[in-house]
């Protein structure tokens, strides 16, 4: 196992992490994760898992982001 994907695997973890953390205390509120959210997470996650390919990741987690700002700005109120 070489550096880069020692390095993916360690974003995948944080990831996974984030979104378990996420679940949990959207649950104790009585709130759930969005489509959109659960989109972007997935996407930057497969963002990670395709980072060997330089163009497929970025493209991946880049879409990923803006679909997460969407839903902030959707979710935000004026």
């Amino acid at each position: 196992m070489n550096d880069s994907q020692v390095y993916v695997l360690i974003s995948l973890f944080a990831l996974a992490v984030v979104a378990i953390i996420a679940l949990i205390s959207g649950k104790k509120r009585g709130k759930s994760l969005s489509n959109l959210t659960i989109i972007a997470f997935l996407l930057i996650i497969a963002g990670n898992m395709f980072s060997g390919n330089h163009l497929m990741g970025y493209s991946l987690m880049g879409t990923g982001l803006i679909i997460a700002f969407i839903d902030i700005i959707k979710k935000s109120k004026y």
